[in-house]
């Protein structure tokens, strides 16, 4: 990533609503995995509830109880939900069957994940990196490998420490910051199926910061300054299109959807920002609000890849812009 911005004149869609009647307390993951759509909210009953295809949202069949967002990847083909606990830890359930709404028991991943907020989670080959942000504002990872098919995990989660000294905003309140990453490729490796990590997160004077790590999490992490001038409410996220499996080949037509990325934030005035890259964000066209409304909101945004665009995604608020009800669910194409 590098600190000077580049235009790209893209062109937005509008803004429409995606989750019929359904209210949400934060802005719902979504996932476009084999022509299918998936999204997961934390209700506002505190339990979480899904849906495919932008149908009704439907609650999930095992008791659970969460204060912050859920997320939805898929793993080699399984549909799999994670959130965290109201312990702060991570649990995570993988759907059996669609149109029954059957899913496995909430399972535990292994370690102390010491956290109030939403877990990131980044498929990359067998490997499925797991990332949270502790409430001493230090990011920590966990590594599921389902090489073999049944996940394995090391110990516990390993918390990298800062070069710099810089640390995230404290989340020290449920849903005050989480970060956020993706994987993009990485030259220098010899497996086309592992690449680069990228992950973003907001410092403690509202800033937002970013890093890169390899495959291996290393032990130390260097945060530096997103560039542009925003101050971010929430926490950011980061989102790049294409598919999952990354692509090191050029002349691949996902190599320039993968190219693609993208980050998004509520700024401290209640509205969205986004800024967008066209080449794996060495360059950037700087911070600016959405076309069509400025997309207000009280919780952060999600960013998903649907392929050959990028979709964001909101909790609306209906007292910043009348036109969708209250806490309803919001999305609109960035490109």
């Amino acid at each position: 990533m590098a600190a000077s911005p580049a235009s790209a004149g893209r062109a937005e869609s509008s803004w429409k609503l995606v989750g019929k009647a359904a209210r949400a307390k934060d802005t719902p993951d979504k996932l476009s995995y084999a022509g299918t759509t998936y999204g997961v909210v934390d209700g506002l009953d505190d339990h979480i509830w899904w849906n495919y295809d932008d149908g009704d949202y439907r609650q999930h069949p095992v008791p659970n109880t969460t204060y912050v967002a859920p997320v939805i990847v898929s793993i080699r083909g399984r549909i799999t939900i994670f959130h965290t606990g109201t312990d702060g830890q991570i649990y995570y359930s993988v759907l059996e069957n669609l149109a029954n709404n059957a899913w496995t028991a909430w399972n535990r991943v292994p370690g102390d994940a010491y956290t109030r907020n939403s877990p990131t989670v980044i498929p990359n080959g067998n490997h499925v990196y797991i990332g949270v942000q502790r409430i001493d504002g230090r990011m920590a990872w966990q590594d599921m490998d389902v090489t073999n098919g049944t996940p394995q995990f090391r110990g516990n989660f390993v918390t990298p420490a800062s070069a710099t000294g810089t640390l995230l905003r404290g989340g020290d309140r449920w849903g005050d910051a989480k970060i956020s990453g993706i994987v993009i490729p990485d030259t220098s490796t010899e497996n086309p199926q592992d690449g680069q990590i990228v992950a973003v997160g907001v410092g403690r004077l509202d800033d937002p910061l970013f890093t890169a790590l390899d495959v291996s999490l290393p032990s130390t992490v260097t945060w530096s300054k997103f560039p542009g001038d925003a101050l971010c409410e929430s926490s950011v996220e980061i989102a790049r299109g294409g598919s999952v499996t990354i692509t090191e080949q050029p002349g691949d037509p996902e190599y320039a959807q993968q190219a693609h990325e993208a980050v998004a934030c509520l700024g401290t005035d209640g509205y969205a920002w986004i800024s967008q890259s066209s080449d794996f964000g060495r360059t950037w066209e700087g911070w600016h609000r959405p076309t069509d409304g400025v997309g207000a909101s009280g919780s952060a945004p999600s960013l998903n890849s649907s392929g050959s665009t990028i979709d964001l995604r909101l909790r609306w608020n209906y007292y910043g812009d009348s036109r969708f009800p209250d806490n309803a669910i919001v999305e609109k194409s960035l490109y």
